[in-house]
């Protein structure tokens, strides 16, 4: 099968987990014998290119953002388009989403339109929360329900000042009035509209992604539960469950290596207890191996 994996940036020239897990995925895939496209814009340039990094293919398709200082998105999806086309791809696998110059929902609607099946994986809570924490007003536990009006009272007060009890009940106080009055000059400010605009891009994403894609696939049990919660079908909800303790479990007869560094944010949102428990498996049986975590506490 000829399958692209399309993302804003590549592995190694950016080092977040995104780029990591698609340059795994890209061996693993070709490894089982499907020809992968790692497909990227090629930011400020009207020409594409295309390279070899190990086994896989680069394609660093023509990205003009700008035309005499306007957006060209029509431009950007001809380009991403017509390398798809080209490469007779037959699967395109979304990864992250952007600006119109960069990976767009757009882009995934038109990838659909021309018959290639669509595959989105979401990798961030950003994608849901404009803060990234799930936390209202940054201290309590949120749903994950897209709602916009309380979406954008808890992005614009989480961070109001350094007292979290403050800041998540001004949060709070801002939701309840403009809940209260639907049609209250507090949604007309300048301010609030700013806010209120990211929350309902992600209402309009989500409605174009349950129309376009043929998979959405999840790598928790909780990102799958908050995409049926924001209305995803859950006939499309895919789970690929954390393959570490596999990983673990196949690398210990390696008598050569014991020594293992992670480096990564250290925060529950990024699953660092998964890694814990790995490591913890790892110094059971093997007590002589040593794992070093490094990163910086959000």
């Amino acid at each position: 099968m000829r399958i692209a994996i399309a993302t804003n940036f590549l592995y190694p020239e950016n080092l977040g987990g995104t780029e990591l897990y698609c340059h795994q995925l890209a061996e693993s895939l070709i490894a089982l014998d499907h020809q992968v496209f790692w497909i990227v814009p090629h930011w400020g340039k009207a020409h594409t290119c295309e390279e070899k990094i190990g086994q896989i293919t680069i394609v660093r398709f023509a990205a003009v953002a700008k035309v005499n200082g306007h957006a060209d998105y029509s431009f950007v999806a001809r380009s991403f388009i017509n390398e798809l086309q080209v490469r007779a791809i037959q699967v395109a696998h979304f990864n992250e989403f952007g600006g119109f110059e960069g990976m767009s929902i757009p882009l995934l609607s038109e990838t659909k339109k021309v018959g290639i099946k669509v595959i989105v994986t979401f990798h961030l809570a950003q994608y849901f929360c404009h803060t990234g924490t799930l936390h209202f007003g940054g201290l309590k536990p949120c749903d994950g329900k897209v709602i916009p009006t309380r979406c954008a009272s808890c992005s614009l007060l989480s961070s109001h000042s350094r007292f979290k009890l403050q800041n998540f009940a001004l949060a709070r106080s801002l939701y309840f009035f403009t809940w209260l009055f639907e049609k209250t000059w507090l949604r007309s400010t300048p301010l609030m509209q700013k806010f209120l605009s990211h929350p309902q891009k992600i209402v309009n994403s989500l409605e174009a992604i349950n129309e376009n894609a043929d998979s959405v696939i999840s790598l928790t049990l909780w990102f799958k539960k908050l995409l049926i919660l924001n209305g995803v079908k859950e006939n499309k909800v895919v789970h690929i469950p954390q393959a570490t303790s596999l990983f673990v479990e196949r690398n210990l007869n390696n008598a050569g290596r014991k020594n293992y560094v992670y480096v990564g944010r250290i925060s529950s949102e990024k699953g660092i207890e998964v890694l814990l428990e790995a490591a913890q498996l790892m110094t059971k049986i093997l007590p002589e191996t040593v794992v070093d975590v490094y990163g910086p506490i959000d």
